[in-house]
């Protein structure tokens, strides 16, 4: 009798013990096929390692070294090596929900999962605003603050991404409603600011879609006056303004009295470009980014064109002037040009395809249904092309669509619909050369997308 007591007493420590252990001993929560479906989608499959931040990564964005996987992996593999990865991250947002006793139901599981296997564990050791909210009660913040402390985590090699700036955004739909499609629960857009020199803690802000932006950060730059932030078209930005979509701003600076603005020593060097020019600021912004030069002589030349060989060149620079040893077959295209990487580089990515496979016909102007399908093309390899825009039918949308080639029609479609091309009324003038203007305010829009 005293032994079945002794045993009785013993099972009842056990199983007071137990139910003060933490919730993950107790149960380990385990990645849903949603998330992992989510993570595929935004990762993608690459077959064979590829050097990105630093690190090699191989299948569906899991580290590997360098040779480890000299033939590459399959699907099939590239999915094990996934689940692996995500086993690791997955105790590590137990153990921080633990640790600070968090409850997490599998939806918010999945968000910080997804979240903590693209940024790094990082976040949850750092005095950052999301591992603070956590310390301090996540339910004591709002939605768009909870939004806003995600979105923050979206720069690759200190570099801004709208991409990944548009998946912190879906991880924390996920989070906040556990809708993982985006599309049954509110929508947000974020505000990316260039600070122009000023000193501001953050340069992305997200914001409820619909509402007004109220209170707008304010930088701070010894000496000079904030004046506002500045739109690709010169206007600033007001607290007024209703939150239509995603937005890329820059800092207007003036003297310390606010009576003089100035982009840039650099911006206002054009004789032929006056501040109330149409193409003033994108202008000023290429020139700024080193994108477009002047012709000499302090002129511009806004009204003049664009050879094909100049814009592959821009193109090519904003990719960072990748080498490539791919073997053209333009035999118009000479070896040693200045042109002649970028056109290889260009070529190789499927960024131009030439009139055909030997003539790309360096010097030709550059048409402006010809300069929305180089964009349209690049997009695709720099990850911020919208695929549905393309779907929409090209007579729906310009009353000159006739006079659009075929092969630029989805181009001319995604061109318009986000700005990059300058249509006039319903008319986008598809065969009519792209002025260098023209050509400014193409860029700038599309480097906004970035």
């Amino acid at each position: 009798m005293r032994k079945l007591k002794r045993f009785i007493s013993v099972i009842l420590v056990c199983a007071i013990s137990l139910a003060f252990l933490p919730a993950a001993f107790a149960a380990n929560n385990e990645p849903s096929d949603a998330i992992i479906e989510f993570i595929k989608e935004r990762e993608g499959y690459r077959e064979y390692a590829y050097f990105d931040a630093g690190e090699y990564y191989i299948g569906y964005g899991t580290g590997c070294e360098y040779g480890e996987y000299p033939n590459g992996v399959s699907e099939a593999e590239a999915d094990r090596l996934l689940r692996n990865a995500l086993n690791k991250f997955a105790n590590e947002v137990d153990s921080f929900a633990d640790k600070y006793g968090i409850s997490l139901t599998q939806s918010r599981f999945d968000a910080l999962l997804s979240f903590t296997y693209n940024v790094g564990s990082g976040w949850m050791r750092g005095n950052n605003r999301l591992a603070t909210y956590f310390k301090n009660g996540i339910e004591n913040y709002s939605d768009v603050e909870i939004v806003d402390a995600m979105g923050v985590w979206s720069h690759q090699g200190g570099k801004v991404l709208a991409g990944l700036i548009k998946r912190r955004i879906a991880e924390a739909k996920i989070f906040l409603y556990g809708d993982y499609t985006g599309s049954n629960s509110p929508d947000y857009c974020y505000l990316a600011v260039d600070r122009n020199g000023g000193e501001l803690e953050n340069d992305i802000f997200c914001y409820l879609k619909g509402e007004s932006y109220g209170v707008l950060p304010s930088p701070v730059l010894k000496g000079r006056s904030f004046i506002g932030w500045a739109r690709s078209d010169g206007s600033i930005l007001s607290e007024a303004d209703s939150v239509t979509k995603n937005l890329s701003v820059k800092a207007l600076w003036g003297d310390a009295d606010a009576s003089v603005v100035k982009l840039s020593s650099k911006s206002g060097g054009f004789k032929d470009v006056k501040e109330d020019d149409p193409y003033y600021a994108a202008i000023s912004y290429c020139a700024e980014k080193d994108l477009m030069n002047g012709v000499g002589n302090e002129m511009f030349d806004p009204s003049g064109t664009l050879s094909r060989a100049m814009l592959v060149t821009v193109i090519w620079r904003l990719a960072g002037s990748p080498a490539s040893s791919f073997e053209m077959t333009f035999r118009d295209v000479e070896a040693g040009q200045w042109y002649t990487e970028a056109v290889r580089w260009a070529a190789e990515n499927g960024v131009v395809n030439g009139y055909s496979a030997e003539q790309f016909a360096p010097n030709d102007n550059i048409t402006r249904e010809q300069l929305a399908a180089v964009l349209y093309r690049f997009a695709a390899t720099d990850g911020v092309r919208d695929g549905e825009i393309a779907e929409t039918s090209v007579s729906d949308v310009f009353s000159d669509a006739a006079d659009i080639s075929p092969y630029a029609e989805s181009a001319a479609v995604w061109a318009g619909f986000t700005g990059v091309l300058e249509v006039f009324g319903r008319r986008i003038m598809p065969k009519d050369d792209a002025t260098r203007a023209q050509t400014a305010l193409a860029l700038m829009a599309y480097c906004e997308m970035r």
